[in-house]
């Protein structure tokens, strides 16, 4: 039944991204600006998250957190034909598993702080 229902969920979340690129050619400018600027939403296990509008196109990110894959397209509806094109592709699965990558400060650091003050 689970795999039944991420199928269901990532068919909604896709449905929703399809929905709201379509919808967004037909709407005026303030309409476009308004939503554009939302934070997206979920269904299930997809979230999408809308980027803010720029020069007649904003980003679209997908995160599917079952597959542990995110997806990142772009809405062009600079023109009245909008166009949805798929941008990058990745699964995060493998970086999740590390533990300290390119940050500030360290955890190593953190942690010495936090021993400090206790």
């Amino acid at each position: 039944m689970k795999g039944k229902m991420f199928y269901a969920s990532a068919g909604f979340g896709m449905c929703l991204l399809m929905a709201v690129a379509f919808g967004f050619g037909r709407m005026n400018t303030e309409m476009q600006t308004a939503l554009a600027q939302s934070p997206g939403g979920s269904a299930g296990n997809t979230t999408v998250v809308l980027g803010e509008l720029h020069r007649g196109a904003f980003p679209v990110v997908v995160v599917d957190s079952v597959d542990d894959s995110i997806l990142l397209y772009e809405a062009d509806i600079s023109s009245t034909r909008w166009k949805l094109e798929l941008k990058n592709a990745r699964t995060f699965r493998y970086d999740k598993q590390i533990r300290e990558f390119n940050t500030e400060p360290e955890i190593s650091r953190v942690r010495q702080l936090l021993s400090r003050d206790q």
